[in-house]
């Protein structure tokens, strides 16, 4: 599976907005549809992707993700498309992400993150992988 963001309606002929699975063999979007909706006055747009083990996060301008309120930032489950519990609690728009060992970091145009003072630039901890059961 390859996940695309962007600024689009739709994709493969599919109704998408701003972010979309696509099958690497045919190309096609999967069924996999995590609604982005409106904030401010732009429509929904996917600026970042980042990708950890079963939740992609992911960086823009929208309001909610996944059926959750979450502006600008949020994660969503690579099987169901729902969103994650996890909310960044950002107020403003989201440019780029980056995943280093368990820190997801984030840059752009906001001043607070996860309820805290943060001119553009935040770093959150994320939950270590849980173990593999061992058969």
């Amino acid at each position: 599976v390859l996940y695309v963001g962007g600024a689009f309606g739709s994709i493969g002929g599919q109704p998408r907005t701003a972010l979309a699975a696509l099958d690497l063999q045919t190309g096609q979007p999967t069924a996999w549809n995590p609604i982005l909706t409106e904030w401010d006055v732009v429509g929904p747009r996917v600026r970042a992707l980042a990708l950890v083990d079963s939740a992609l996060y992911v960086g823009g301008s929208f309001a909610s993700i996944g059926g959750q309120p979450r502006i600008c930032l949020g994660g969503v489950d690579t099987t169901t498309g729902l969103a994650t519990a996890w909310d960044s609690h950002m107020d403003g728009l989201v440019w780029s992400l980056l995943v280093s060992g368990n820190t997801l970091y984030v840059g752009g145009a906001f001043s607070r993150a996860g309820d805290v003072p943060a001119s553009g630039l935040a770093a959150f901890a994320l939950a270590p992988p849980s173990p593999s059961p061992s058969h």
